[in-house]
């Protein structure tokens, strides 16, 4: 196994045959790549893989863990490719990634060199030229959403890891991203206040209350139905600050909202499945000319 990649989890695999479309799901973070098989059920049918991001890191790196991530699986079946990135993706197109950009990795100074390799960069056309078949490309934070949202009234979900994941559905429908984690925040932004840099060097406690403070400024943006909170660090999270933000769904959001979820860390794998539901027009898998 190469160096830097081991199992992303130790659960056992779906063999349900009757699940015949099969994806593979990519989720990209700051600071690892994970990947796994999902089936037409929402489950995993391979272990997933995570290999570490090594900076500097460019579009043809992502290619190369992937495919070793394949093998590695003794190149199993699947009929489309979900790759959730972060930051503003459009069409397939990366507009603007945040971390990859840096030839240090996060909260480092931009490299122009890598900006324009990422920047602009149509991924998905990439996907299908480096493996042959069909590929969406969207925010990590969507992909993560796909897979737990309920498709009633508005849902908020926010992801906490290398930064701040955001993605808001109404009726299961897909609202324009908006990068959250670049809006201003205490003098900052969101990234940096809730990201992985800021937390390593706070307290669980202090930085939990960064998290509150965050979920109670971006009520008055949203006003959700129900948000869930995921992402690799929503562990961290004190269950002071867990039962802080219910009882503020009673007191100041109203009746009408529910209680804050907190979902799995594996919501932005196992979302890949459903991205092609949700986020496309057409259930069909298109063809790769």
């Amino acid at each position: 196994m190469p160096h830097g990649t081991v199992p992303a989890t130790t659960s056992p695999v779906a063999t349900d045959p009757t699940a015949t479309i099969h994806t593979l799901c990519v989720d990209c973070g700051g600071g690892g790549i994970k990947t796994a098989i999902v089936n037409s059920l929402g489950e995993a049918t391979s272990q997933p893989m995570r290999t570490a991001v090594v900076y500097p890191f460019t579009p043809q790196d992502l290619v190369t863990i992937v495919r070793k991530h394949i093998e590695l699986l003794g190149n199993p079946n699947f009929q489309r490719i979900t790759v959730g990135v972060p930051g503003v993706i459009r069409g397939g197109i990366v507009v603007f990634t945040p971390h990859y950009i840096r030839e240090r990795g996060p909260h480092t100074r931009p490299d122009p060199q890598l900006a324009r390799a990422w920047n602009g960069l149509d991924a998905e056309a990439l996907f299908v030229r480096e493996f042959g078949i069909p590929t969406l490309v969207v925010n990590d934070a969507e992909v993560a959403a796909c897979a737990v949202i309920r498709g009633h009234g508005s849902e908020l979900v926010l992801t906490l890891g290398t930064g701040l994941g955001c993605a808001f559905f109404v009726n299961g429908t897909l609202v324009p991203h908006i990068e959250m984690s670049h809006a201003p925040l205490h003098d900052t932004t969101f990234d940096e206040i809730l990201g992985e840099h800021a937390r390593a060097l706070l307290s669980d406690d202090d930085w939990s209350a960064r998290v509150y403070d965050a979920v109670m400024a971006l009520w008055p943006v949203f006003r959700w139905d129900q948000v869930y909170i995921g992402g690799g660090n929503a562990v961290h999270i004190t269950e002071s600050v867990r039962a802080k933000l219910n009882v503020l769904h009673d007191e100041i959001f109203g009746p009408t909202a529910n209680t804050v979820t907190f979902i799995d860390n594996s919501a932005g794998l196992m979302g890949g499945h459903a991205a092609w539901e949700l986020l496309t027009p057409s259930q069909e898998i298109p063809s790769v000319s």
